[in-house]
């Protein structure tokens, strides 16, 4: 329990008195003596650091004797250093402290917090995450509330600050609660105030503005003046993107007054310079984010570098200093490199990359206008699937350990991605890669962002322009396009709000091929063999297949990016799998959508190619893991379910209440295949996380090992897809080892495209199928088939072109 107010002045007498008997060397005074001290500590840190400061000054003076009261006296000094943002002090000091074998558990517990909230203001994520849960295991253990809320606070900080919201509102419930229990009054407050930040960041800013006006007449009721300047800052924050510029400013100007402590100056000196951004000031708004930026470098909060870096370049782009500002964005995008070099949890580097991404376009596109495109290229190649492309390297090569490598040495790993040199020496004549990259997507920024009102300033200022390009790769060289197409217009909040009819229009196909594809002409360009599509945020959804298709036209594949692209060229096309496997389940989905021909097509793909065939409800998943690893073709038909909400549950149904999914395929998968097929509802589908990180069943494929995943973008009719595997798989028996399965599978959508009802029929007839009614009264020669909905969402990702130059 924090002492009230009206004791404070009782124990700071009583503090005193045991102050001078310690001295006297009375040891017996030792334990009252660390109690009060303790008791007042605690109450200066959350109301009153400069008395704090004095306290702990004091403190260093006495002469203790006992284990406990040095080591009570140790861990606050490490809390003054904190206070004083001398971090690295504090680090010493608590490492230290937490060296002690006989630390008591309670201190011990308080030590790794205090350690991790260091860790957090100087972007060592991971560390303090790990900090964050050992302290809240040991406080669980005493069932200590208070300290419990303290934690939960604490990792609703971090979640807030990755932009996890859902996960920091229920941290900062859980820690609510826990103060409640407590009677924590002061915690509680604090606990108001972070709501109030993350209904700032979801746009509801009357939300925000009830919490911070609560949190400032409570502080002021407390006589907590640094409390009342970080309410007034947040106050004044969301008063700037609600367009209100005086009272932002003076909201900000206040808070700068109240708060003596630098840490949050940074965050604040920012956001004043905004508003001057806002006002027309840049001048001012340059000399603001200066002193921000100096401020961080001196304390050390490089988690907020590349935001002082960002404004800073953009302050000095908009008054014409070009090179300069293209010198401070890439000094951003350092930082932001070696923040991320050393993490080893995939989670942590795609949200850390997802919350600067905006520092990755600011960066494509001044090149651009500066004409530099090989530049532009390679900043886009840097902010596309990171995550993903670093899995995929760290395959070929044996990652080092990071850790003990200094920063520049991280940072060179980090940006050891393929070449554009490498990337264009790879290609054949005949071959052509299309990337895609995008601009100022709101439906991927925060939702305060895509708040701001169309006449606030700000927003033509915090915003980047909507852009497509287009990079276009061929073994003569790279050139880039403007697309005359906004990205926005692909917007949707859910992969499920993705109709393929939606595109599949006449009207809107002729449309999308026009402005996605102006290097293409019409016709095609003679010679063209092969074309592979990067795509790139909203653009994952376009079906570039209905675009792209014609018979006698180039095969179609695609890849997650560039350097993927090319590492996987470099392992050659030689593959390690032999033999083939295919499973299949006929379920009736949670949609009510039965699946009548699965087991069929499985059995038909194992006659083509000589494998094994498995079918039926019952489980299959142990026995598929242990399988698959050495087979070179492993076909799964079944029904598939894309989690929206959590992508990495996507699964597919193997058999009567068996699941396999995505996540468990990243645990510990491991494949040697040429080409994984997933003959099933939505496998292609993926949650496009900001960085264009796709998460689901793709990439839980390619990365396991997988060459090639071959899957469909939309549900697709199940006689149909039976029909267009039996050609496929045709297709690389006759291939053999020559097998280019872009150019097969382009071949069987031609040939579904065009297959007649009496065609069709005989092929039932072998497998003793019978035809669908929907066929009842067509004339024989009707193509049932040759609408793009039942053939252009089938698409390969990877693989390799074979075809002779």
């Amino acid at each position: 329990m924090m002492l009230v107010m009206q004791g404070e002045r009782h124990e700071v007498d009583r503090l005193r008195q045991l102050t001078a008997q310690v001295a006297a060397r009375e040891p017996e005074a030792e334990e009252a003596w660390t109690a009060v001290f303790a008791q007042l500590a605690n109450h200066y840190f959350a109301n009153d650091t400069a008395a704090l400061l004095s306290l702990v000054a004091d403190a260093e003076k006495l002469g203790l004797v006992t284990a406990v009261a040095r080591q009570t006296r140790h861990y606050f000094q490490g809390v003054a250093a904190f206070r004083q943002d001398r971090y690295d002090d504090a680090l010493t000091l608590f490492a230290d402290l937490l060296a002690a074998p006989d630390l008591p558990p309670d201190l011990r517990a308080r030590a790794l917090n205090a350690r991790a909230v260091i860790y957090r203001h100087t972007g060592l994520l991971e560390e303090a995450m790990a900090g964050y849960r050992a302290s809240l295991s040991l406080w669980q253990e005493l069932g200590d509330d208070h300290y419990q809320g303290i934690v939960h606070l604490n990792l609703g900080i971090i979640a807030y600050g990755l932009r996890h919201y859902e996960t920091a509102d229920d941290h900062l419930r859980q820690a609510e609660a826990f103060f409640h229990a407590a009677g924590s009054a002061a915690w509680l407050r604090k606990v108001q105030s972070e709501l109030g930040l993350v209904q700032r960041d979801l746009g509801n800013w009357e939300a925000a503005l009830a919490y911070f006006d609560a949190y400032i007449a409570q502080s002021q009721a407390a006589g907590a003046d640094e409390d009342v300047g970080v309410g007034e800052a947040n106050r004044g924050e969301v008063l700037l993107f609600k367009g209100d510029l005086a009272g932002a400013k003076a909201a900000l100007q206040t808070a700068l007054r109240l708060l003596p402590g630098r840490a949050y100056r940074v965050d604040h000196l920012l956001h004043l310079g905004l508003v001057y951004q806002a006002e027309g000031n840049l001048a001012g708004a340059e000399e603001l984010y200066r002193q921000a930026l100096t401020l961080a470098e001196e304390i050390g909060r490089r988690e907020i570098l590349p935001h002082a870096y960002y404004h800073l370049a953009d302050a000095l782009r908009r008054q014409g200093q070009a090179e300069a500002a293209l010198g401070i964005f890439a000094q951003a995008a350092t930082i932001i490199q070696e923040t991320r070099a050393p993490l080893r949890d995939e989670g942590l580097k795609i949200s850390l990359l997802g919350r600067w991404q905006q520092v990755y376009e600011a960066l494509v596109l001044h090149n651009l206008d500066l004409g530099r495109v090989e530049a532009a290229f390679t900043w886009a190649e840097r902010a596309r699937a990171r995550a993903f492309a670093e899995g995929v390297r760290d395959q070929r090569h044996s990652a080092p350990n990071l850790a003990e490598m200094d920063a520049k040495a991280r940072r060179e790993w980090g940006e050891d991605m393929v070449s554009l040199p490498e990337m264009l020496a790879s290609l054949r004549p005949g071959e052509m890669v299309l990337c895609y990259f995008t601009t100022g997507v709101l439906e991927q920024d925060m939702p305060l962002l895509r708040a701001i009102p169309a006449d606030n300033p700000l927003r033509e200022q915090a915003l980047l322009p909507p852009r497509t390009l287009l990079f276009v790769l061929t073994d003569g060289g790279l050139t880039v396009h403007v697309c005359p197409l906004d990205p926005n217009l692909f917007a949707t909040h859910s992969p499920r709000g993705f109709r393929a009819q939606r595109f599949l229009q006449t009207a809107v196909l002729q449309r999308l091929s026009r402005d996605l594809l102006p290097v293409m002409g019409s016709p095609l360009p003679d010679g063209q063999r092969s074309i592979t599509i990067i795509p790139h945020g909203p653009l994952h959804r376009t079906p570039f297949t209905a675009l792209l298709h014609r018979e006698g036209g180039p095969a179609l594949r695609y890849a997650p990016s560039g350097a993927i692209l090319a590492w996987q060229r470099q392992r050659g096309t030689e593959p390690s799998g032999r033999g083939s496997l295919a499973v299949g389940y006929n379920s009736m989905a949670e949609n009510g959508r039965s699946l009548r021909y699965t087991e069929a097509e499985v059995q038909q793909v194992a006659a083509l190619l000589g494998g094994a065939a498995w079918t039926g409800p019952e489980p299959k998943k142990e026995r598929l893991r242990a399988t698959a690893v050495a087979c070179r073709w492993l076909h799964i038909a079944c029904h598939g379910w894309f989690d929206d909400a959590d992508p990495l549950a996507s699964y597919l149904e193997t058999g009567a209440g068996e699941r396999l999914t995505a996540r468990e395929l990243l645990a510990d998968w491991r494949l040697s295949a040429e080409l994984v097929t997933l003959s099933a509802c939505e496998t292609g589908v993926s949650q496009i996380l900001r960085g264009d990180e796709p998460m689901g069943l793709v990439r839980a494929f390619l990365s396991a090992g997988a060459r090639a995943v071959l899957v469909t973008q939309w549900p697709v009719d199940d006689l149909a897809t039976f029909l267009l595997m039996g050609r496929f798989y045709a297709g690389i028996k006759e291939a053999g080892e020559t097998a280019d399965l872009a150019a097969l599978l382009h071949g069987a959508q031609s040939w579904l495209q065009q297959l007649t009802i009496s065609a069709a029929q005989i092929i039932l007839d072998r497998s003793a199928i019978n035809p669908p009614a929907a066929w009842a009264g067509l004339p024989a020669e009707a193509a049932p088939y040759a609408a793009p909905e039942y053939w252009a969402g089938f698409i390969l990702v990877g693989g390799m072109a074979r075809f002779s130059a």
